[in-house]
């Protein structure tokens, strides 16, 4: 059986603020300890039986945290024990991120939520969509830039090949193999959407061109306008590239699949669940670690 690390954050808010967060009893924000306790158990037990390497869990009520603990090994072949202040590749955790730096352009009015997404993505402009009777037709609008935040555009992730035309196209196309943002759009350009733009939802690469667009309306890279603008919104959120020689290699869990991620972040469990918090407020104040694949340590 496959084992793999899980960063688990469970929030519970009534009006958290965005501040620091500190450790309380759960009693004192209406939580059990008993309850709580359930979930180490589990988390042993999943270890025990093989199911993950190793399990962090950080609960938090009304920005006060609650629960935090580590549990099992940093990784199937790694047996030295997790830390609490590990660190992880977040993987689609940074969608939060990217989506936050969309808006924040669209704040500069860089762009219109009704713009079509091939205003900044020429190269989705002529996409067809593969219709149920396994024809090639024509959207009947294009997709926009709201569609795009959204997971409506039509796109998808080629999460099931075996029963999804669409998706074995994706996967035929190997879009994960594209050597940066611009040829990976290029190669999706070449694939079908599943229904038309705004029809319905499905779980997509929308992101993925989200960070396509942050990259060609800000006139940078997406990492680099990530750190760049974050660090200069008087938010204080505050980002830091790092390349190679900086990443603490001895901190980070050992990684089953380094697949995907133009824009990929390595954070502290308890960092994360506060930036979680921050944009459920409204507002960050917690630095972030962003590098590319090649960092990582294999």
């Amino acid at each position: 059986m496959r084992s793999f690390l899980i960063v688990a954050l469970i929030m519970v808010t009534a009006g958290a603020q965005a501040k620091s967060l500190s450790n309380t009893k759960p009693e004192r924000v209406g939580m059990s300890s008993e309850r709580l306790q359930r979930m180490s158990e589990m988390s042993q037990r999943y270890v025990d039986e093989g199911r993950v390497a190793g399990i962090v869990n950080i609960v938090a009520r009304n920005g006060k945290v609650v629960h935090f603990q580590a549990t099992g090994n940093k990784g199937i072949d790694d047996p030295r024990p997790l830390q609490k202040d590990d660190l992880f590749r977040i993987y689609s955790m940074t969608k939060p991120i990217t989506a936050t730096a969309l808006m924040q352009l669209y704040e500069q009015g860089k762009f219109h939520l009704s713009d079509p997404v091939h205003k900044f993505v020429p190269e989705l402009k002529d996409v067809q969509v593969l219709n149920e009777d396994g024809e090639l037709v024509p959207v009947e609008r294009p997709m926009t830039m709201q569609q795009l935040l959204t997971h409506t555009t039509g796109m998808s992730y080629g999460f099931n090949p075996i029963n999804d035309p669409v998706d074995k196209l994706y996967v035929d196309a190997k879009l994960w193999a594209a050597k940066d943002l611009d040829d990976f759009a290029a190669k999706l350009a070449e694939l079908p959407l599943k229904f038309q733009p705004g029809a319905q939802w499905h779980y997509s690469v929308a992101v993925d061109v989200t960070g396509l667009v942050v990259q060609r309306s800000s006139g940078q890279r997406q990492d680099r306008h990530v750190r760049v603008l974050c660090a200069e919104n008087p938010t204080g959120f505050i980002a830091a590239h790092l390349r190679k020689h900086q990443v603490e290699h001895h901190r980070i869990g050992t990684l089953i699949n380094d697949a995907f991620g133009r824009l990929g972040a390595v954070r502290l469990n308890r960092d994360l669940h506060a930036i979680a918090f921050k944009i459920l407020a409204g507002q960050f104040g917690q630095p972030l670690v962003i590098f590319d694949n090649q960092d990582v340590p294999r």
